[in-house]
């Protein structure tokens, strides 16, 4: 059905193998790195450098084209700017599935197929689709449901909940049936040695070594307030920021043997409440900017549950 496929391609052992794959089962790959970040800017990193020269040893290994592209634009508007104004207002996002939502998918796809001529994209994300891993079960006048994959301890299917509908139908998950372990050894043996050990990628790609607090600080301005035990109403510690903590973080305050947990935090008068351990349980939560990828919202059902 598909006989062209632009593959992501990071420098690390999972796009390694899905081109690997892609290859075996006969699609034309093209692999597209991603330069999302600008290293020029002092007050970030990426290792982008080093991953891009990992990607051009895998494309040369397996003998596929690679493309470099550059999103920086788009993710400092798209996910680092929403990043700070959520952080400002309390809230604590996550930056890696603004990424994929707006990034890794959006923008990544609508370039394949507008510069590159491709109507699919696959990638090394540990997830699968009603779709089937390679698309072999597409249907034009269905929508695609997101699946787990096989290895659980490695489901990114969190990471990848609110990439739309028109990308996800078009995407392929080689690794879908994959664990982790199978994934290293087959780069071994098809000698693909400079990834097959290569650490997985971990945090923040433009945070580089900093402590993520001090990073936001570049950002957001400090601004000092009290941790108040919500029971009591006795002040307990001080903290510098509101940006710095999110709700159910353990904090370990000086002079208090007990571990206090983050309840809630307070923008009028920049307060964050804890409580101890054994008052961390919650039974209400507040749903905000919910995406559903298939069906409609159930929302009612959602309530009568929680």
């Amino acid at each position: 059905m598909f006989k062209r496929v632009a593959l992501g391609i990071s420098g690390g052992v999972d796009s390694a193998v899905a081109a690997l794959l892609l290859k075996r089962a006969g699609y034309g790959v093209e692999g597209v790195f991603m330069r999302n970040w600008d290293n020029n800017y002092e007050a970030g990193f990426c290792a982008d450098e080093r991953d891009f020269e990992d990607a051009i040893y895998v494309c040369r290994k397996l003998n596929i084209p690679l493309h470099r592209v550059y999103f920086i634009k788009e993710y400092w508007n798209e996910v680092f700017s929403v990043l700070l104004q959520e952080y400002e207002t309390g809230l604590t996002p996550n930056p890696d599935i603004l990424c994929n939502r707006y990034i890794k998918f959006d923008s990544f796809y609508q370039h394949c197929k507008n510069n590159l001529g491709i109507d699919v994209i696959a990638t090394g994300h540990y997830a699968n689709t009603s779709f089937g891993p390679y698309l072999e079960k597409y249907n034009e006048n269905e929508s695609v449901k997101l699946l787990q994959p096989t290895d659980k301890f490695k489901d990114q299917t969190f990471f990848l909940s609110q990439v739309k509908q028109f990308s996800l139908r078009k995407c392929m998950f080689p690794l879908a049936n994959l664990l982790k372990t199978e994934v290293r050894d087959m780069a071994l043996k098809e000698g693909l040695i400079n990834v097959a050990k290569k650490k997985d990628s971990t945090g923040i790609c433009f945070i580089g070594k900093k402590k993520f607090q001090d990073f936001i600080e570049e950002y957001i301005q400090a601004k000092k307030g009290l941790f108040i035990d919500i029971d009591t109403g006795q002040v307990v510690g001080e903290h510098s920021g509101l940006h710095k903590w999110t709700v159910g973080q353990r904090c370990c305050l000086a002079n208090w043997k007990d571990a206090y947990f983050i309840y809630k935090k307070d923008l009028s008068t920049n307060n964050i409440y804890v409580v101890l351990i054994y008052h961390i349980l919650s039974y209400s939560y507040h749903l905000l900017n919910s995406f559903v990828i298939f069906a409609k919202p159930l929302l009612k059902t959602l309530s009568q549950k929680f």
